[in-house]
């Protein structure tokens, strides 16, 4: 701008550019994204044919969802509001201590599991809560709950390339994988403890272990609390024994 502001007219101005060369090649990406499982889990699907299919339509939004680095997934933005207009059907889900019927019951298998990955993954948690009861198509403490308007499952990508989460239902499971570009020199493990019982509930605390490659512990670190009420429908009875089981220590 000052030379030319300087020029007189008809003068012949040359400016000096330096080509920088790229320091990562297209070919390059494409050997390195989204090249490594970081970690995947199947969560068991209730037959109950209505919360299945409402969980087919959950997973159907989420697959291939892409985050770049720094980029936050928002469950309740990537499914968006469930209801009958996309194809949801009323399902059992637990509200204020019952069970209720809502459009979009049992979507809370896919968002719980892919809390867990993201946990295995050792990704960045930023919003969880969890049930008011137990779950058990995922370990204690590692569920996730979400509800339209007031209830959210966040994580960031905390990693240096973007990654990808896969999700899918069938032979009677929830598939979920996140896809990324592994560059920890360590392993996680996760596992739970119960802390206290009542008569009314139980809680427990989420425990991240590391792990390096001889399978040697480098840290634990506590990653979340959980309390869960018990179940008091008389059909559930069965499926509360299932999951208090004696042992203080579960791992997975």
């Amino acid at each position: 701008k000052e030379a030319m502001s300087q020029a007189g007219y008809g003068d012949v101005l040359e400016f000096p550019f330096l080509l920088t060369a790229p320091t990562v090649f297209e070919a390059d990406l494409s050997s390195l994204l989204f090249r490594d499982v970081l970690s995947s889990y199947n969560a068991f699907q209730a037959s109950n044919s209505a919360r299945a299919e409402n969980m087919q339509i959950a997973c159907k939004a989420i697959d291939g969802t892409v985050l770049l680095p720094g980029e936050v997934f928002s469950f309740n933005g990537t499914v968006g509001e469930r209801t009958k207009a996309k194809g949801y059907n009323p399902a059992p889900t637990y509200e204020g201590g019952k069970t209720v019927m809502t459009y979009g019951g049992g979507i809370c298998q896919p968002s719980s599991a892919i809390y867990y990955c993201a946990l295995l993954a050792d990704l960045e948690i930023v919003e969880r809560d969890c049930h008011s009861y137990p779950s058990v198509y995922v370990p204690w403490g590692m569920d996730a709950t979400v509800y339209w308007g007031s209830l959210d499952f966040q994580f960031k990508n905390n990693t240096g390339y973007p990654i990808r989460i896969d999700a899918s239902v069938s032979d009677g499971k929830v598939h979920i994988a996140i896809y990324g570009t592994e560059t920890k020199d360590y392993t996680v493990k996760m596992t739970y403890e119960f802390t206290s019982r009542s008569e009314t509930g139980i809680s427990c605390n989420s425990y991240m272990h590391k792990l390096d490659a001889d399978g040697n512990e480098i840290s634990v670190e506590k990653v979340a609390y959980s309390y869960y009420h018990y179940h008091i429908e008389e059909e559930e009875e069965e499926v509360e024994e299932e999951i208090f089981p004696d042992e203080q220590i579960h791992d997975i």
